[in-house]
């Protein structure tokens, strides 16, 4: 029973992890559309304490290592690279060129590859 819990709650991590990373998204398309140089780049790039991160780090002291595991951690950290860097562009006034990243640049490839790798992932964990 320990175990089924540990594997729901890894599921419902991942689950929230898609939630948070579109939000993300959405988050700085609003930004980029309205204007807003508010945005925080240290803490849009900061992905050390998300619950997804957590769990990666906490799969990796278990000894839980797999592929996957660490293509989603590599591509987990690519979205936040991505993302600060639309980030630091809204900040820069360069509105349009943020919102052509989001739409069809580097941040919506790694945003594309780590949804499906956490797909994947949960299949694993399942």
């Amino acid at each position: 029973m320990a175990q089924q819990t540990v594997t729901l709650d890894i599921r419902e991590i991942l689950k929230s992890a898609h939630v948070a990373h579109y939000a993300l998204a959405l988050q700085l398309r609003a930004a980029a559309y309205d204007e807003n140089r508010a945005i925080d780049v240290q803490q849009v790039r900061d992905r050390s304490e998300t619950p997804l991160a957590q769990l990666l780090k906490s799969l990796v002291q278990r000894g839980r290592i797999t592929p996957k595991m660490r293509e989603v951690d590599m591509l987990h950290a690519e979205f936040h690279d991505a993302a600060g860097a639309v980030a630091t562009l809204i900040n820069a006034g360069l509105f349009d060129e943020a919102i052509d990243e989001l739409a069809t640049g580097y941040f919506a490839e790694s945003a594309s590859e780590l949804s499906r790798a956490l797909c994947y992932f949960g299949v694993e964990i399942a």
